[in-house]
């Protein structure tokens, strides 16, 4: 099937649109999800500090009387999973699971959470499901002036969900999703109107060109617009009335032509009926 120009044009400007809205939308989503899980991660890391610093006393004393309605404030907040509060060999001192109080943990987020030296995120998978497990050390000051130094008392582990996150950023996709939809449309009809202030004169052109081969010169080009197509259908109705111009010289000097040819005709038809007519009296 043949596609004319105004179909080529809508088509070409359509998919532009939609790449650039594309593109605009990946990029614009990968920089929100950034901030939004950099912002995931300071909260995490803000609190699992806040518990530290308020964790040294019960730490050294093995005494969680103190941090046990805490850790249970903190563990109904959302997204938070966990809080365990260790010494340095493992030993749980608090933990939002009651039952592991006093048990000593070794396994493999324990052991490495143990050895950081500042607050630290480590990501995680489990039962499907995405977590950062935030461990801050638990210091202490010790000593004056140049024989000051810390003390690390324990590690405090945060157990941060990731569901929340995502569901956040699912939200955002979809009015995100929602904004670029509208914007291609708009784009799109916007397009539409373009496409037909600038293909209408071509496509009045190209019927008056279907008409001139058909051998009627009488079409007209109404010119409108200043722009590169006003400016070649303004030089097409030039063509156009030239070439009715030169048509009709052509007619008219073929008229002529054939008027005098009749009347040479005539006046040779003279002569010979005189020449018979003078053969005859002479015989």
């Amino acid at each position: 099937m043949k596609r004319g120009i105004r179909f080529k044009f809508i088509l070409m400007l359509s998919l532009l649109f939609i790449v650039i809205g594309s593109v605009l939308g990946v990029l614009l989503l990968k920089v929100i999800e950034s901030h939004f899980e950099e912002e995931f991660q300071k909260r995490g890391v803000t609190i699992a500090e806040n518990i530290a610093a308020l964790s040294i006393f019960s730490i050294a004393t093995e005494d969680n009387t103190m941090l046990v309605p805490m850790l249970e404030k903190i563990a109904h907040a959302e997204d938070i999973a966990y809080v365990i509060v260790l010494n340095n060999e493992g030993k749980v001192i608090a933990h939002t699971d009651e039952a592991q109080i006093g048990t000593v943990l070794n396994d493999p987020l324990t052991a490495q959470a143990l050895t950081v030296k500042k607050a630290t995120i480590f990501p995680y998978d489990q039962h499907a499901e995405a977590f950062y497990d935030v461990a801050a050390p638990s210091e202490v000051t010790v000593g004056k002036g140049e024989q000051q130094n810390t003390k690390k008392m324990g590690v405090i582990r945060l157990g941060v969900s990731l569901k929340g996150l995502h569901r956040d950023l699912i939200k955002f996709s979809l009015i995100l999703l929602s904004v670029l939809v509208v914007l291609i449309s708009s784009g799109i009809l916007v397009s539409l109107v373009f496409v037909g202030i600038t293909v209408a004169p071509l496509e009045r052109m190209t019927r008056a060109a279907a008409k001139m081969a058909e051998g009627d010169f009488s079409q007209a080009i109404a010119v409108s617009s200043q722009d590169e197509v006003g400016i070649l259908a303004f030089a097409f109705s030039q063509m156009t009335a030239g070439l009715k111009g030169m048509i009709k010289r052509i007619q008219d000097a073929a008229h002529l032509i054939t008027t005098a040819s009749e009347q040479l005709l005539a006046n040779t038809k003279k002569v010979r009926e005189g020449a018979v007519h003078q053969a005859n009296a002479v015989e």
